[in-house]
């Protein structure tokens, strides 16, 4: 399955509102419905938000200011570790590898944990650069995995994401 959103509580449905009306556009301040984006095991292809509507102007607002929660939280984060650490040490985190529905032009399965890695963006460079201008490590997964490991109908591309991370 494709995941689902984790948008529906009342702190993410005020941050949503207040960046829809910052945007002007108060008609763009709830989630897209369930029906639209799919359960966690809702394929990509069943849903129209996924199939198209993550194109239109407010999918691209909505994937905008969802990965941006994520990013803000991460950076939020390692600031904290980063300071209480001192100069100490390192710091680094993980970011999961999402290879299911990656060779998907939507990217579902990331764009429900919150990654807007579509194909014109790249998700993993922006949660790179957080890392970056906290000076943490970033440490990934998925590097055990291969191209056709999984079923082919869900887009399964592992290699092609850890290719990806590198270029970040």
């Amino acid at each position: 399955g494709i995941g689902e959103l984790q948008v529906y509580d009342k702190h993410a449905l005020q941050s949503l509102r207040s960046a829809a009306l910052a945007a002007g556009r108060p008609h763009w301040s709830s989630p897209p419905p369930p029906a639209l984006v799919g359960n966690y095991n809702s394929s990509a292809t069943e849903t129209s938000f996924f199939t198209g509507g993550f194109m239109e102007d407010f999918g691209r607002f909505f994937l905008d200011w969802y990965s941006s929660a994520l990013k803000r939280h991460g950076a939020r984060i390692l600031g904290i570790a980063r300071r209480a650490i001192g100069g100490r040490t390192k710091i680094g985190g993980k970011i999961a590898g999402i290879p299911w529905w990656y060779n998907y032009q939507s990217h579902p399965a990331e764009a429900t944990a919150g990654y807007y890695n579509t194909d014109s963006r790249d998700g993993y460079g922006e949660l790179a650069e957080v890392f970056a201008k906290e000076g943490a490590i970033l440490d990934f997964t998925c590097l055990d995995l291969k191209n056709g490991d999984d079923r082919e109908e869900c887009y399964f591309g592992p290699e092609t994401l850890v290719m990806q991370v590198v270029d970040a």
